[in-house]
């Protein structure tokens, strides 16, 4: 017997991932904006059913969408610092509040500021806005950093990580943190090549209200997270 539905397709542009599944009366996609993406896998973390993975290094995206493991649930949507997934239905964006899992508090709400991310700009050169709903510290490993490779301080969405110059008894340069600047979204974590940035959240400030059994595993699959070795595997 010929499958006819439902049709599944993943298509990569210069600009978009799109993961689609058509039915014969419903369409269903989600799409990461690469240029709003900072690679910080908190996606690959928040995803309930565990199908979205980590691209590898000569992939055109960061990360790799499944059409058809993929349940269209919007947790990943709803859990990016950096608004880069959005999910359509029937061709219609559906927003965070319209969400089902929004609408039946399965989720809760994050509390936190908008910010501005400095290395993240639009078309028109302003600012993108990220959410900081998360708390934490960061570990610096020096005898691993590769000073040379600054993979941390150019995917960092909002300049809060960069380098400067050592004193004399210091050695070359040092990484500082600005942590008036920092969201802890895990960018400069999860892409180091040398896992010399350990990410240690402490807290996702949401609010009290939700009604559902895999938020809690959600929550410390995020919390959990350390450095780039500990994300998911396939």
């Amino acid at each position: 017997m010929i499958k006819v539905f439902p049709r599944l397709s993943r298509e990569i542009t210069d600009s978009e991932q799109v993961a689609q599944k058509k039915f014969l009366v419903r369409d269903l996609k989600l799409v990461v904006d690469k240029n709003k993406c900072v690679n910080c896998g908190t996606c690959i973390l928040a995803c309930p059913n565990n199908v979205i993975k980590a691209g590898a290094p000569w992939h055109t995206t960061s990360i790799v969408l499944d059409p058809d493991a993929c349940s269209y649930c919007g947790v990943c949507v709803y859990m990016c610092p950096l608004h880069a997934l959005r999910l359509e239905i029937d061709g219609e964006e559906i927003t965070t509040d319209d969400m089902i899992l929004v609408e039946k508090k399965a989720l809760p709400e994050l509390k936190g500021p908008e910010v501005e991310c400095e290395n993240k700009r639009d078309e028109n050169g302003n600012p993108l806005k990220a959410k900081h709903y998360m708390e934490g510290h960061l570990v610096y490993h020096e005898d691993l950093c590769q000073t040379g490779c600054r993979t941390c301080v150019v995917n960092c969405p909002t300049k809060a990580i960069y380098f400067r110059r050592g004193k004399a008894w210091e050695r070359g340069e040092v990484l500082q943190l600005d942590r008036e600047k920092c969201i802890y979204c895990g960018a400069c974590a999860f892409t180091c090549p040398v896992s010399a940035i350990e990410i240690k959240r402490t807290e996702i400030k949401h609010g009290d209200t939700f009604n559902t059994p895999f938020w809690p595993n959600i929550k410390k699959r995020i919390l959990d997270f350390h450095t780039k070795k500990d994300q998911i595997k396939e």
